[in-house]
């Protein structure tokens, strides 16, 4: 026994000592000890659960710290590389790095949890492509009317002049980024999750069923001798019954 949890500690077993939650008869503890030891069952059982909870929930943020490293550094290599492949287009892309600029923003905004619609966005940003394209593309001598343009726009379906291109880039963005930004947000509540579940307060019942398993072996002088592991469970399970309620969408969370 701790030396540090004995107080009073009689010399010999005590026989007439009426302890609340341990087994009657000869005892080397008082019921002070007794009390000060159920106590100290329930803090260090407390300070387990936290613990094993910090463990966990480093676990969460570092995998959300990598992940999120990793795809912000692929959203940036593909803005760049786009660059790199547009700009030989000349004034068909420099006259528009701005609308690639404020879709990328767009998406990496969407990313880190905007509420922005990705299908709408995506849809304006091509909207917006194919007018100032077919501005650049008409004669000098040529003015397009804003509504001729918008027109234009509208009809992009019909026209189809980028192709499947904008079907094919909106469904695989779309997929990617909903994908990412749910795998992230995930991670995060999984991580918070964790923190307030570990944050037990342990009822009078099991600091009760705690000191029988722990401690009272030690009053009696059994100290030797461990308990059974599926006793071991079977208080844990009593203590943490409103977690273990959690369990099934725990298990379908991961």
């Amino acid at each position: 026994m701790p030396a540090a949890s004995i107080t009073q500690q009689p010399r010999n077993a005590v026989k007439r000592e009426h302890l609340r939650m341990c087994p009657q008869g000869p005892t080397c503890c008082t019921t002070t000890m007794e009390e000060n030891l159920a106590g100290l069952s329930s803090r260090e059982t407390e300070g387990l659960i936290r613990e094993a909870g910090r463990s966990l929930q480093s676990a969460f943020n570092a995998l959300h710290r990598s992940f999120d490293t990793y795809f912000t550094e692929l959203h940036g290599s593909s803005e760049r590389s786009l660059q790199e492949v547009l700009s030989p287009l000349g004034p068909l892309y420099s006259q528009n790095t701005r609308l690639y600029a404020d879709l990328y923003t767009d998406l990496r905004q969407y990313y880190r949890g905007s509420a922005l619609n990705l299908d709408e966005t995506l849809t304006e940003f091509w909207s917006q492509l194919l007018e100032r394209t077919f501005k650049i593309s008409a004669p000098t001598d040529v003015t397009l009317s804003d509504d001729y343009l918008e027109c234009v726009a509208k009809q992009q379906e019909t026209l189809r002049p980028f192709g499947d291109v904008p079907r094919d880039m909106k469904a695989k963005l779309i997929r990617a980024f909903v994908t990412a930004r749910s795998f992230v947000q995930g991670l995060i509540i999984s991580g918070e999750v964790v923190r307030k579940v570990s944050q037990v307060h342990l009822s009078p019942d099991c600091t009760k069923a705690l000191m029988k398993l722990v401690y009272c072996p030690h009053c009696r002088g059994t100290a030797s001798l461990k308990p059974c592991s599926n006793y071991c469970s079977n208080v844990m399970k009593g203590c943490l019954a409103n977690q273990a309620d959690l369990d099934p969408e725990w298990q379908n969370l991961i």
